[in-house]
């Protein structure tokens, strides 16, 4: 032990190894922290992918829908666009 270094006394920490804990503890803590935050994070991406997985469901069906009623539109309009010739073929 050097001369102008103080004695312990029954194991007393020093205020440096105080820092160096405090220090120690206050990083874990911000590990902690920052592990938390990204899991919060993780759990909003996963929240908002099954949204918008769902939505996507939804919008297919609506879709598939549209291409029904536009399919029947079509084949009407070609239906009446087929009477209107033959009136106009019998005139």
């Amino acid at each position: 032990m050097a001369p102008s270094e103080p004695a312990k006394e029954g194991g007393a920490l020093t205020r440096a190894e105080w820092m160096a804990a405090a220090g120690l503890v206050l990083s874990a803590l911000s590990w902690a922290y920052m592990a938390g935050v990204m899991v919060q994070q993780i759990g909003d991406l996963d929240r908002r992918a099954t949204a918008l997985e769902a939505g996507r469901a939804v919008n297919a069906a609506k879709i598939e829908q549209l291409l029904i009623t536009s399919a029947r539109i079509d084949a009407n309009v070609a239906a009446l666009t087929e009477q209107a010739r033959e009136r106009r073929n019998n005139r």
